[in-house]
């Protein structure tokens, strides 16, 4: 639902640019997120669409705030819980990140979730001024200053050493913040299906519109991002971040991208399994053979690789001796 409805003076002009701010329970930070894109000084027009998840801790209340003072700069929707799409079992922002994205109408995207803010008002301008100038680039993003609770800031993508990057680069993996992006409005918030399966969004979201055109860095922290404990990854613990970034490269296998993107994604994944059992074989065997166990009921080079393996379980718990045809026992080969 669009509070105050379509007939406002923002829904009378076509944007050049859609901000997508996506919020829930971010009580504390979504005044300075909102302020951030209304400051931004741009040649062209923008309307801001906050989709706002029926938060219950004051956020909704601050955004009909904003909404109700700039009517001619502010689309607001308001969601209801009861349309979450639940992934994995678990509840996720992507039906209001799915209906922001497809009411947006602008030519270009610009995302910024509702805890992390843009600090420098000519960020549009800029990245919107190369993509026009260059239309073989489909993405364009920059480094960011890092806010963890408690710690120093530190800026993001300070060991990247060029300024053009394909999707073949970024299939070795995510070093993209969603507040640094801006993409072109290809898909116009229709996604495919696998989409849907998937526990993130913003690393998919990256993948699928570079693969409409290369990637321009630029060098120069223009916003903030907030790394927090309640955020989507690092609230959890290190094998469950493993294992739900391995099911997110599982998925991304299924889209529609080149061979060697795929690879490169399968690559990935398998260094993310190595990793994880890794750890589990010198800290918890139990764990060690469940999972290998699941992973290899897909990759059975993967369980070769494994027994090839000359290093022992350090784990108390684990078996000293024998481990090799302990685990051929387990899997009965």
């Amino acid at each position: 639902m669009e509070y105050n409805g379509e007939h406002k003076p923002i829904n009378k002009f076509l944007p050049l640019v859609s901000v997508c701010i996506l919020t829930y329970q971010h009580q504390k930070y979504i005044a300075a997120c909102i302020e951030g894109a209304l400051k931004q000084k741009t040649s062209f027009p923008v309307e801001i669409l906050i989709g706002e998840d029926e938060s219950n801790d004051g956020t909704r209340e601050i955004c009909k705030t904003y909404a109700d003072k700039y009517p001619d700069r502010i689309r607001l929707f308001l969601r209801s819980r009861k349309d979450v799409i639940r992934i994995n079992g678990s509840n996720t922002g992507r039906f209001n990140l799915l209906e922001t994205t497809k009411a947006a109408r602008g030519k270009y995207l610009a995302l910024c979730e509702g805890d992390d803010f843009w600090s420098n008002p000519l960020k549009l301008q800029q990245q919107i001024d190369f993509l026009e100038a260059n239309s073989d680039f489909a993405v364009c993003f920059h480094s960011a200053y890092e806010m963890h609770e408690g710690k120093d800031n530190r800026i993001s993508n300070g060991n990247l050493t060029k300024e053009v990057f394909t999707i073949e680069d970024l299939a070795k993996g995510n070093f993209l913040h969603t507040p640094t992006v801006v993409y072109r409005n290809v898909y116009k918030g229709i996604f495919p299906s696998w989409f849907n399966r998937i526990p993130v969004g913003d690393y998919p979201l990256h993948l699928l519109h570079s693969n409409h055109g290369k990637i321009k860095f630029i060098p120069e922290p223009l916003a903030h991002y907030r790394v927090q404990q309640s955020g989507a990854w690092s609230g959890l613990n290190k094998r469950e971040s493993y294992l739900k970034k391995i099911n997110v490269l599982a998925v991304l296998q299924e889209a529609d991208f080149n061979e060697e993107v795929k690879k490169l994604l399968a690559d990935q994944q398998r260094k993310a399994i190595n990793e994880l059992l890794e750890i589990e074989l010198d800290s918890n065997w139990n764990n060690f053979a469940l999972d290998l166990k699941n992973f290899t009921e897909k990759d059975e080079e993967l369980f070769k690789i494994w027994l090839s393996n000359s290093s022992a379980p350090q784990n108390k718990n684990a078996p000293s001796t024998g481990w090799k045809n302990k685990l051929r026992n387990v899997f009965k080969r």
